[in-house]
């Protein structure tokens, strides 16, 4: 019986342990936490569709999203985006949900070791042969790297298995969110849901605050490239500054965390290795959720192990190619976009808000990773006759432009493991997205 060991109770790879040891597979997840604080301490919106696609209850607590709209500085234009309810994504607590993904690997069979840190990978010649966990050696067939965007594991991997040691300042979000006491006696206003502010204070940042009771809000604050102290303290003083009912007292969660923001590694496995989701940086570029992402990988990773009956590195390959084709090549365009935005000025922010180039329904679809509301070449037209009215849309235009390339060079992933084949392919896509 092959042996696999997961590397952190994400939610990626907690769904493939279930998949995998319902495949007969012997799996071990380690985790450092127990089983009551897995994942992060908040609450986070996931696809509607993905807990019907892969057969997960809905947590209990689970309610759907109200409306959001998204503002940029130095407008007063909002782009509301207010869909039927049964489309709207569900809002979950993390931890309810990771827990819950837990037992239905311990039901299937997959064993967790919580309270165990590991430490290091055992390699060999040809790739990595297992962990050591709290000073003790143990031999796998396959490690499963779900230990977050800044994997310690995946830094240590020799580079001839051409896997990216460490993602790039901008590709990573670090972000504090915590709920807060809510001051009732303070108006709060009605007209929307939830509100996204893009560019916060000018910054590479984005942030909100949104009450959800009358004694309780919930705040984020997210900057790209790095938060010192003080630029954090600066930033939630404006926040409160803007949405007077927030309260003072924390009274959940209040860490600061990582959260990738860009394309997925463009190789996510080696002889013995496999990375998947933070891990694998899957999320969406733009504004960072990866729980669907994630939940969707593990069940790929977990198929195509079962179906093969080998961990052997012509497997894994090709949950590589299924997930590029059916979820990481639009993150490419999206990432794209997202280096647009990040470095684009007020007023182009402003004009693309107000010009109504772009519509409420298509920039969500942006944000959120659903191409359903604009297609690719719907999008570089419109950008095409902006820039024709303006001349400071051309870096959008670019962006989109070389996004587009970048998921066609995306979806032509080599469909078989040929290492020249991967490697050429692998410098397009990276130099694509450069």
């Amino acid at each position: 019986m092959k042996k696999i060991v997961v590397i952190g109770a994400g939610h990626g790879g907690m769904q493939a342990a279930k998949v995998l040891a319902q495949g007969g597979f012997d799996v071990t997840v380690f985790e450092k936490s127990d089983i009551d604080h897995l994942s992060r301490d908040r609450w986070d919106t996931i696809e509607t569709a993905v807990f019907d696609e892969l057969d997960i209850p809905v947590p209990e607590g689970t309610f759907k999203d109200g409306c959001c709209s998204f503002v940029a500085p130095c407008s007063d234009k909002e782009l509301v985006l207010d869909l039927p309810e049964e489309k709207r994504d569900w809002t979950a607590d993390r931890r309810v949900l990771a827990a819950q993904l837990a037992n239905a690997a311990i039901d299937a069979g997959a064993k967790f070791l919580f309270g165990k840190t590991v430490e290091k990978l055992i390699f060999d010649n040809t790739g990595v042969r297992g962990i050591v966990a709290d000073g003790e050696e143990i031999y796998a067939d396959l490690v499963i790297d779900a230990s977050g965007v800044f994997s310690p594991f995946r830094a240590s991997l020799p580079g001839r298995f051409g896997i990216e040691k460490q993602p790039d300042d901008d590709d990573v979000f670090y972000t504090w969110d915590a709920y807060m006491t809510s001051d009732p006696e303070e108006e709060y206003p009605e007209y929307y849901g939830f509100r996204m502010h893009l560019k916060y204070k000018g910054e590479k940042c984005v942030a909100w605050c949104v009450e959800e009771s009358e004694d309780k809000c919930a705040a984020f604050i997210g900057k790209a490239g790095g938060m010192s102290k003080e630029e954090f303290d600066s930033l939630f003083a404006q926040l409160k500054k803007d949405y007077p009912f927030m309260g003072d007292e924390i009274l959940r969660g209040g860490e600061f965390q990582n959260i990738p923001i860009r394309y997925p590694l463009s190789r996510m496995v080696a002889d013995g290795y496999v990375a998947v989701g933070d891990s694998a940086f899957m999320t969406i570029p733009l504004i960072g959720c990866g729980v669907a992402n994630s939940l969707r990988a593990g069940q790929i990773l977990g198929e195509k192990i079962v179906e093969a009956g080998d961990v052997s590195l012509d497997t894994l390959w090709k949950y590589q190619v299924e997930y590029y084709q059916k979820i990481g090549a639009p993150c490419c365009l999206i990432d794209c976009i997202k280096r647009f935005l990040l470095n684009a000025d007020n007023d182009e922010l402003k004009y693309l808000f107000e010009s109504d180039i772009i519509t409420n329904k298509e920039l969500s679809g942006i944000l959120n990773g659903r191409f359903t509301f604009v297609s690719a070449s719907k999008l570089i037209n419109k950008i095409k006759s902006a820039h024709k009215i303006r001349g400071l849309f051309g870096g959008l235009f670019k962006a989109a432009l070389n996004g587009v390339n970048a998921m066609r060079i995306a979806v032509s992933i080599p469909k078989e493991y040929n290492p020249l084949k991967v490697r050429q392919w692998q410098t397009k896509l990276e130099n694509a997205m450069k």
